[in-house]
């Protein structure tokens, strides 16, 4: 039964990849425009190009969640975002690249993340502010949330909504271990939650109402 439930799901995958079996235009241009486009963008060499002149292009390395989250950014066009277990902050970079009006709110515990995330955030020149936890911040809503699901403790999901309002959209990065898949099937399955992209390593929550309940393999 297991194998069954892979195999359809690859080939579920395989097809929604595609384009086939999507009735939605949203979530078509969602995903053969964000999830499977190959578009390459000036931020794609400029943020390689920070972390090389801050000699971190070893330590820190560019990878296809960060190009996503730019996609996503770019699709999507917030104002705010909160980004939460941001690390060393590059994928705070990808965020912000490609609007300067936007705000990003990123979260790291650790000082020695938040340093040479700060360091790299000077140089970039965007609007971000780190912060050492969700504790300190004010309740208001994003319209994006990023979450890196295997970097440290996961919020729960109330948490997550007090930040949100009815059009937010969340990115987790990291859903392949034991309790981020729990989360992230918490996630699909809440009734708050009505569009989802499931991309294996990574899920992407819709929250607006206006779209019909469906869940994507991809």
């Amino acid at each position: 039964m297991f194998y069954g439930t892979r195999l359809f799901r690859g080939v579920e995958r395989k097809l929604h990849a595609k384009g086939y079996g999507i009735h939605s235009p949203f979530a078509f241009a969602f995903i053969t425009g964000v999830i499977y486009a190959d578009d390459t963008y000036y931020a794609f060499s400029d943020i390689p190009s920070v972390l090389e002149r801050n000699a971190l292009e070893e330590a820190l390395t560019v990878n296809e969640n960060n190009r996503l989250s730019f996609r996503v950014v770019r699709f999507f066009k917030p104002r705010s975002v909160l980004e939460i277990h941001s690390g060393y902050g590059v994928n705070s970079l990808f965020i912000t690249a490609p609007d300067s009006r936007i705000h990003c709110v990123s979260v790291e515990e650790s000082p020695e993340k938040r340093a040479v995330a700060n360091q790299l955030q000077k140089e970039w020149g965007r609007s971000i502010t780190t912060e050492t936890a969700l504790s300190s911040l004010k309740e208001e809503p994003y319209d994006l949330i990023f979450l890196d699901a295997g970097r440290g403790a996961l919020p729960p999901l109330d948490t997550l909504f007090r930040f949100s309002h009815g059009k937010t959209v969340w990115v987790i990065h990291g859903i392949t271990g034991k309790t981020a898949k729990l989360f992230w099937k918490n996630i699909v399955n809440h009734e708050k939650v009505t569009v989802t992209f499931d991309r294996k390593q990574t899920g992407i929550a819709v929250l607006d109402p206006s779209y019909h309940k469906s869940n994507y393999f991809i």
